[in-house]
């Protein structure tokens, strides 16, 4: 435990906690597809980069230019040692390394498929390709439901998944005991 609770960001590759608040992104993703009438699959089966590696969900009929788009959800903690010196810089900057990153990485799918590195920083950044990516989805819902305002929703709606999974991942990081049973009752 660091001083400001933080450690916990980063302490472990994927904790439960982690995981819940990527698969909570992931599904809002999903389902703000659907409600554009593009049907999805999340965590695909048969799109291995390698066996450790593959992507988050996939349209099941072209997206653009005649390919299907595959996504990868990345929350990333702005606040690790790793990252301050470039976040200190630049708002984003960890966030546009890691779209990189992800694209590199994805290399091998490109050739087929249409890629989005979907990267939020715990700071409450959104990577370019995420914010892009949500404003194509909230049109698309916008052309379907008429609802002028599906892209303000989608944004909140991703955002409070990121800062949920984010507070219990902190609140997983606390010591436990009574003492801090105060904290609850509020």
């Amino acid at each position: 435990m660091d001083p400001y609770g933080l450690h916990k960001l980063d302490c472990e590759k994927f904790t439960l906690a982690k995981k819940a608040r990527h698969d909570a992104i992931n599904d809002v993703l999903s389902r703000g597809l659907r409600q554009a009438q593009v049907a999805n699959r999340v965590e695909p089966h048969g799109l291995h980069v390698d066996d450790n590696i593959r992507p988050d969900g996939i349209t099941l009929l072209p997206w653009s230019n005649g390919r299907c788009l595959t996504w990868d959800v990345t929350v990333l903690n702005t606040y690790a040692q790793s990252y301050l010196p470039q976040a200190s810089r630049q708002v984003g900057a960890v966030a546009r390394r890691a779209e990189g990153e992800k694209r590199r990485l994805y290399q091998p799918l490109m050739d087929r498929f249409m890629f989005v590195p979907f990267v939020l920083e715990t700071s409450g950044v959104w990577g370019e390709e995420a914010r892009e990516f949500v404003k194509q989805i909230g049109r698309r819902i916008t052309q379907v439901t008429g609802e002028q305002r599906a892209t303000s929703f989608l944004y909140q709606r991703i955002s409070i998944e990121a800062t949920r999974g984010t507070s219990t991942i902190l609140l997983e990081g606390l010591p436990s005991g009574d003492h801090l049973d105060e904290l609850f009752e509020l």
